[in-house]
């Protein structure tokens, strides 16, 4: 089946980025199989939705949601689980009867999240799990936030520029792709120490245990 496939997408020649034939072609050349083979996935890059993020923006995928990340970098919360099954173009095993249990055939588009205001420069990214909440802090160079006492413990990762992140006798200073563990019961001050900053902040979601 793939055969074919691949051929009529080689004899178009460039295909533009909105379409999944770009995609299925890119992969067949980057990711081909020993003996001149490809990876049976690429059928689902015709399955799925193409969504494209603007910095700032994120999207929910719901449990048992086949999804894939094609291009660019971003920050990814799960909860914890051991439960994580392949669908293809990858290396690793793929467990075709438990992938087909589980995954859910149903058609529509992902929303995309912009993130909530709680703050002059905090926005929350709203889903429905119970387990963690991601938020956006963007500071100013020089301008700071304070974040009330931990109630879990909570990650700060920085994406752009650089931050400095107190908590009474200790301060850290993180550059960009640096992160720091906050500990349950800390109360931190962010400062921008860039032209602009921005942290992500992954915690336990308020409310739940």
């Amino acid at each position: 089946l793939l055969a074919p496939l691949i051929r009529r997408l080689e004899s178009v020649g460039e295909w533009p980025k909105e379409r999944p034939e770009y995609w299925a072609l890119r992969a067949a050349r980057n990711l081909p199989l020993p003996g001149g083979h490809w990876d049976r996935g690429l059928i689902s890059m015709f399955l799925l939705n193409l969504v494209r993020l603007a910095p700032g923006e994120g999207t929910f995928q719901p449990a048992g949601t086949l999804h894939a990340y094609l291009e660019g970098a971003n920050v990814e919360l799960m909860a914890s689980s051991d439960n994580v099954l392949r669908g293809g173009l990858t290396p690793k095993h793929v467990d075709v009867a438990e992938l087909l249990r589980v995954v859910r055939f149903e058609s529509g588009a992902p929303p995309i999240l912009t993130g909530k205001p709680v703050s002059a420069v905090e926005a929350v990214f709203e889903t429905p799990a119970e387990e963690f909440e991601l938020s956006r802090i963007v500071l100013a160079g020089g301008q700071s936030c304070e974040l009330p006492e931990a109630t879990g413990a909570e990650c700060l990762l920085v994406l752009e520029g650089a931050a400095e992140v107190g908590g009474g006798a200790v301060t850290l200073h993180l550059a960009r792709g640096q992160s720091a563990l906050v500990p349950a019961g800390a109360a931190l001050t962010i400062t921008g120490t860039g032209p602009s900053t921005v942290v992500f902040r992954a915690r336990v979601a308020p409310g739940s245990r």
